[in-house]
């Protein structure tokens, strides 16, 4: 739980033109839907990811059945399946960079206007689906309102966090066969520079503003990759380190961080660094990830991460697409070769019409009918039909993740890990593997400076908010569990699963 940057954006542009605009965490609330109803908005608006549209289909099913008050979804995974429109209640759909179209709709909705014209959103009217272009590429933000902090005025232990998270460009240079941005870039084709940043004076700006006002102890910059654009870098940085002169971590793109970039990033306050390894296998990321770095540039370059002291974290991906556990302890023990600080490991999730995904459906890891279609479906679900992997190591890898970062640090777990893999669905050995994952939280914390009192406060608000939806739920109906695991892993559901979810004797409207 964070504050999302796109709500700071869209909330500053709302009220630049005239309009209010509240953001409700709904965990937080014996019934939200009560909230909604004594604040009365015109509009109620949010995004979600791929792995989150199953909690967001039945999010908008349930307030539909309370308020006919009109839902406005965007976000990736509406962006990359504006079909999702057509599977679930909702009323409006954005398509792509939200400030604009919002306010749009916004004033047309107050002005009471047409709706079905807007480019970006795409609308339902009388039944009927009605898609709209999309507009250009935003390019400068220096004319727009400063991004809305204040928007989480109900929620002082997320403003008073002094970890902030900023963002200082917008896309992606590289063309990773997992990732969704290439779909995105494909939407955008014709509409501009794919890869913009602000202007140093903007994005300084956007940083005092936040100083002047709450605790500011840590930055995060969020941009896809930090270190693109060495020139604006160069001049960025030193005037980063004399006008704000916060510590920050970034993510990068480890092939430009030669000496000359790594010292630049220190003298300017760095703190930690992350960039992906996703693969400990050169093969494997060259010629199936499309990620053309070499294990010599990973190890000169990690050289010089350690040489200045700057700690980083790496991301990985096991279980990908004809690789078993062998490959993923190769992945885990290169992260311990380049001197990892901590190391994420996430199972390979599939989304609908990357490059990647039609690979796994070609060599027989995923089922034909795995498609954006497929995933929104509620047919298909309610039939018990549900795209899983097929693995021959699936058990394994499942434990695996969550000894990776363990692996990664300590060489003699590397040699007793495979105890657990011994017997995967064991009780025991589950909780176990749970009590390991821990580990990567902890360093986690440690890497984002949270291993302080501001963290553990942060993390006590987190577990209340998480006590709350579960007890509230059991006065809202029986799929309180469904709802908080609505990020259900390919990897491990199952018919127990399903029958879990029937248990409950209601009648379906989605798998959460």
């Amino acid at each position: 739980m964070y504050e999302a940057l796109a709500v700071h954006y869209l909330s500053a542009m709302a009220k630049a033109a005239g309009h209010s605009c509240d953001v409700l965490i709904e965990s937080h609330y014996k019934d939200p839907y009560r909230l909604i109803s004594e604040v009365k908005p015109d509009l109620i608006a949010f995004s979600f990811m791929t792995r989150q549209h199953e909690w967001a289909i039945y999010k908008v099913g349930q307030l539909k059945k309370v308020s006919d008050i009109p839902i406005l979804i965007g976000g990736t995974h509406p962006t990359m399946y504006p079909e999702t429109l057509e599977q679930c209640g909702a009323d409006y759909l954005c398509v792509g960079e939200g400030e604009q179209p919002t306010v749009e709709l916004l004033d047309r909705l107050e002005a009471g206007d047409r709706t079905d014209n807007i480019p970006n959103i795409h609308a339902k009217v009388d039944g009927e689906l009605i898609k709209n272009e999309i507009r250009p590429l935003m390019t400068s933000w220096d004319e727009l309102p400063l991004p809305d902090r204040d928007v989480y005025w109900r929620y002082p232990f997320l403003q008073q966090l002094p970890l902030k998270r900023f963002i200082t460009s917008f896309g992606c240079a590289f063309r990773c066969s997992f990732c969704y941005i290439n779909n995105y870039r494909e939407a955008y084709t014709g509409k501009g520079k794919f890869f913009r940043r602000k202007s140093i004076d903007r994005a300084l700006l956007e940083i005092k503003d936040v100083q002047e006002r709450y605790p500011l102890k840590r930055i995060h910059f969020v941009d896809d990759i930090f270190s693109l654009d060495r020139p604006w870098l160069e001049k960025f940085l030193p005037r980063f380190k004399k006008e704000i002169n916060v510590s920050f971590s970034a993510n990068v793109w480890i092939s430009h961080m030669n000496e000359s970039m790594v010292r630049l990033f220190k003298e300017s306050g760095c703190a930690g660094l992350t960039f992906g390894v996703e693969s400990g296998n050169e093969d494997t990321r060259r010629n199936l990830i499309d990620k053309n770095i070499s294990d010599e540039v990973y190890i000169e370059h990690c050289g010089y991460l350690k040489k200045y002291e700057i700690p980083f974290h790496t991301g990985n991906i096991i279980g990908l697409p004809g690789e078993g556990v062998d490959r993923a302890y190769e992945t885990a023990r290169f992260n311990r070769k380049i001197g990892a600080t901590s190391a994420r490991s996430g199972l390979f999730w599939p989304f609908p019409n990357t490059r990647l995904t039609d690979y796994a459906m070609e060599h027989g890891m995923l089922e034909s009918e795995y498609s954006s279609q497929f995933i929104n479906s509620v047919e298909f679900v309610n039939k018990g039909i549900y795209p899983t992997v097929k693995h021959k190591d699936s058990d394994k890898l499942i434990i695996m993740a969550s000894l990776f970062q363990a692996i990664v640090k300590w060489a003699w777990f590397d040699r007793i890990s495979g105890i657990f893999l011994k017997w995967p669905r064991h009780p025991i050995v589950k909780a176990l593997a749970k009590c390991v994952d821990l580990t990567f939280w902890f360093a986690e914390a440690k890497f984002f400076g949270l291993l302080n009192w501001d963290g553990v406060r942060y993390s006590i608000e987190l577990r209340k908010s998480l006590s709350k939806l579960t007890s509230y739920g059991k006065s809202q109906g029986p799929r309180i569990k469904e709802d908080l695991e609505a990020q259900r892993p390919l990897w491990s559901f199952g018919q127990n699963d399903l029958a879990k979810a029937y248990a409950t004797g209601k009648a379906r409207d989605g798998l959460t």
